[in-house]
């Protein structure tokens, strides 16, 4: 069982209350949920088409704004050359206009930007998907090796206007159609909801959104939390948790702790979590995931090369000996991006990742010419040498040896070292963490209430400073969060609620 105490005080909340108490939720959201760095999107090979609403609705403070949101999105972006993320924008009112083609030239994006008018009329949603497509399309943005993305941005229903041939609800089932012509095409779409139109449902955000839906769509009531926003997704190509990294083309290489300080027992439970991690991986063609494996010891071999064939990998992982010896780690990192380098994958039209999962700090023993100090600064080297190449390193601390330490699992990771690390004292805690880390390509996700037994106390502040009406929306929040639990059985998540003043009451047993 996993146990959280989520706190809400007033210090905090004061502290917050610097902008609005909109503002606090969104960064209470932030921290009870963490977003999952998983694959970094914008230093992937992807085409981003921003579709922006002009409508009068908006209003010319609001959009001012929006276009304000759509500079930090791109400053936030690490831009290189036609081969890395590019970057189109359309608006959209009663009629849609491309603003900015699709390109890669930050300085010109920017301008184009601040160019943007405010055209006021209508809510074309339909035509804006279609034509966000259609720019994809154009800029030759093919899902096999790149990543395509739309982000509608609108305030509200799509709306033509009284006299127009299509009403709301058609312009609705309009759009909800071009929108899954675009997810056919393995398009990813996110759908944020601006201001508070009744009008503008999650039922169609979500409609319109990629599954899951509930990480790609979003709703933020308040103009001004569009700048927490930004920086909450700059590096996903979600709203709430990173790129599906499994659906994508990406190349992982497992190197494997074979040593002697594991035993027989142990790794035959590293062998079951690869099986694990392999089995929710949806092969599909040499285009789409494909992974390796290799183990390390005293020396380093490839057992499984690189391929898509999920039967062929478990028949070989099952193959994979317990030789035992010593801990060649700077070998295994080697030799691990020596096969993403055999295998093609460049870092550019492929996510290259590899994952180190070993039980202790390196050492070849007592007659080595390098000492455990100068090993692991070799491996420190070899990792800065295959993250030179764009390659993404994750490194899994297992069991519970004082030597390895959490410093030099950070320093062989790729930044952020907190979403590309991670120590698990326990082997049989392995399948969680598979559960876990299985659409990422990062380590930090957030725990997944559909398949983890979690409990949630809420300790809530109810003191005299928070007031009446701060406080009604301290209880919205929870109802929100509330809702979006999958609740199924007491082998499930389960929640209690207690609040605290100057007594302590519990409302809401477990």
């Amino acid at each position: 069982i996993f146990f959280r105490v989520v706190w809400l005080s007033s210090k905090m909340i004061l502290v917050a209350l610097r902008r609005s108490i909109g503002r606090l939720l969104l960064l209470l959201l932030l921290m009870v949920n963490p977003v999952g760095a998983a694959t970094d999107c914008s230093k992937s090979a992807v085409d981003i088409v921003f579709a922006v609403d002009q409508s009068g609705s908006i209003g010319a403070t609001n959009f001012a704004k929006l276009k304000a949101y759509l500079v930090q999105r791109v400053n936030l972006i690490p831009f290189s050359d036609g081969t890395g993320p590019r970057v189109a924008v359309l608006g959209f009112a009663g009629t849609v206009t491309l603003h900015c083609d699709m390109r890669f030239d930050k300085a010109s994006l920017l301008n184009c930007i601040d160019q943007m008018p405010y055209t006021g009329s209508g809510t074309n949603t339909p035509e804006a998907i279609k034509q966000a497509g259609a720019e994809l399309t154009r800029a030759n943005c093919d899902p096999a090796t790149r990543i395509c993305l739309i982000e509608l941005v609108t305030d509200g229903e799509p709306n033509l206007g009284p006299s127009h041939s299509l009403n709301p609800t058609q312009l609705e089932a309009l759009t909800l159609q071009y929108a899954t012509t675009e997810k056919g095409k393995r398009t990813i779409i996110n759908a944020v909801g601006l201001g508070t139109s009744t009008g503008l449902q999650a039922r169609f955000l979500s409609g319109v959104a990629s599954a899951p839906s509930q990480d790609h769509w979003a709703r933020i009531d308040d103009y001004d939390n569009l700048e927490v926003y930004a920086s909450k997704v700059a590096r996903t190509c979600g709203l709430t948790t990173g790129v599906d990294c499994d659906i994508l083309p990406v190349d992982t290489v497992f190197a494997l702790d074979q040593s002697g300080s594991i035993g027989a027992a142990n790794f035959a439970k590293l062998k079951a979590y690869v099986a694990a991690r392999i089995t929710r991986i949806p092969f599909s063609s040499a285009t789409g995931p494909r992974v390796a494996i290799l183990g390390f010891h005293t020396t380093v071999a490839v057992h499984c090369d690189m391929r898509s064939d999920k039967v062929s990998l478990l028949a070989c992982i099952d193959q994979m000996p317990y030789p035992a010896g010593w801990t060649n780690t700077p070998e295994a990192i080697k030799q691990s991006g020596a096969e993403l380098a055999r295998a093609g994958c460049d870092g550019t039209a492929r996510i290259c990742v590899i994952e180190l999962v070993t039980d202790g700090e390196p050492n070849l023993g007592p007659t080595n010419a390098l000492n455990p100090t100068q090993l692991e600064t070799l491996s420190l080297q070899h990792a800065t040498t295959e993250k030179g190449k764009g390659t993404i390193i994750n490194a899994v601390g297992v069991g519970t040896s004082t030597g390895l330490t959490s410093g030099f699992l950070g320093s062989v990771a790729s930044t952020p070292a907190g979403s590309h690390s991670a120590r698990i004292d326990d082997y049989d805690n392995l399948n969680r963490h598979a559960m876990q880390v299985s659409k990422t390509c990062g380590l930090d996700t957030a725990i997944n209430c559909d398949i983890l037994p979690v409990d949630t106390v809420f300790v809530v502040d109810q003191s005299g400073s928070i007031g009446a009406t701060n406080f009604a929306k301290l209880k919205e929040y929870l109802l929100k969060r509330i809702s979006l639990i999958p609740f199924s059985n007491a082998a499930g998540p389960r929640v209690a609620i207690l609040g605290f003043s100057t007594e302590v009451t519990l409302y809401c047993d477990m």
